[in-house]
């Protein structure tokens, strides 16, 4: 029997019929690419037009882990399931430790065998909730029962869930690369810190201006006493060697190997500082550490929340956040006690506050 002509009723029925016939695993949503099993699909990550793709796709995304398989290159339809997952816990679950199956559930009611899962890039509900918490968009943990997630205020998820599909794909767009921006500002920052450790705020402030005094040499006089101790205690750091102190919420960055990673890109809530470090606790009180203040961040809450100064001639007061300069990483703050509104606070100077 003759193959019908291109654009005819039949051929086009033909095309609709290779398409459902296609498994939806053995794509590549990297490439575009429809492979019929898994050793097409094995010989399709393997040819050199897809390695170029994914190099190109590993430097435009620091984010990303090194290594960037196919199946993790979300589309269109990728994406829109992943909008609606986070905006149905962003408005319905905000705050609250949902299953990952039950939400799933809730929004597909008739998909028992997740076929809308699998048309994902992702492909399974597991790798799409471990994707989340790897991108900082929610809390995940896994327990025994399956994976449990949750949308705080303060997460990425909570921005934009709640506008449009038009607003929302445009501030997404925006979210990585401003992150990228803050992340390079932050390091340039601690190098700084470090380079500064000798100094103290009024000293840093005072060589700005160019008028760095040397400390008057003092005499010791014979009548004074001098106290020894052995074994005690080392004397506890002032509150202005440090920025940290009980109450502010931080970011920790101590890597994938303390405590299976509970502390890695986590926001924590600080329960004492001293010369050991600084005491943290996940927002979940599930787990507590101590880490260098070298491995914590200040956290910038919403416009509108409460704000305690960390570092500047305003140190120690609380004020109220009332805009953000992306540009030149600074805020804009009205200090409580006097009211009066500063500009131009840096970042690394202000800090989220527990209520």
């Amino acid at each position: 029997m003759p193959k019908p002509e291109k654009g005819t009723p039949k051929w086009i029925a033909n095309q609709w019929k290779k398409k459902g016939l296609s498994k939806l695993r053995w794509h590549c949503g990297l490439c575009g690419v429809w492979c019929k099993d898994a050793n097409g699909f094995k010989m399709h990550l393997e040819h050199p037009n897809h390695l170029a793709r994914a190099i190109e796709q590993e430097k435009t995304e620091d984010e990303r882990s090194d290594h960037v398989e196919a199946r993790y290159c979300p589309d269109e339809y990728s994406e829109a399931f992943e909008r609606s997952f986070l905006r149905y816990l962003a408005t319905h679950r905000l705050g609250e430790r949902v299953k990952a199956h039950e939400a799933y559930r809730v929004l597909n009611p008739d998909d028992r065998p997740h076929a809308n899962m699998k048309r994902t890039c992702w492909g399974t509900l597991g790798r799409f909730v471990a994707d989340l918490r790897e991108r900082g968009e929610v809390w995940a943990d896994r327990e025994g029962n399956g994976w449990v997630l949750s949308v705080t205020e303060d997460d990425p998820a909570a921005e934009w869930a709640a506008l449009p599909d038009s607003e929302a794909r445009e501030l997404r767009g925006k979210i990585p690369g401003q992150k990228r921006a803050w992340n390079q500002v932050e390091d340039e920052l601690k190098r700084k810190r470090r380079r500064d450790d000798g100094l103290s705020d009024v000293m840093r402030r005072a060589e700005a201006v160019g008028r760095v005094d040397a400390p008057e040499a003092t005499t010791l006089q014979s009548d004074v006493k001098v106290a020894f101790s052995f074994g005690g205690p080392p004397p506890v750091s002032s509150d202005d060697d440090t920025w940290a102190r009980p109450g502010l919420i931080v970011k920790a960055r101590a890597g994938k190997t303390l405590q299976g990673g509970a502390f890695d890109k986590v926001k924590c809530v600080v329960r004492s500082v001293s010369n050991d470090g600084v005491a943290v606790e996940t927002l979940d009180g599930r787990s507590r550490a101590t880490l260098p203040l070298t491995k914590l961040e200040t956290v910038i809450p919403a416009v509108g929340k409460r704000v305690r100064v960390v570092g500047g001639a305003h140190k120690g007061e609380v004020a109220t956040l009332e805009a953000l300069d992306l540009g030149a990483f600074a805020a804009r703050i009205r200090l409580e006690a006097s009211g009066e509104v500063v500009e131009g606070v840096p970042y690394e100077d202000v800090c989220k506050e527990r209520a």
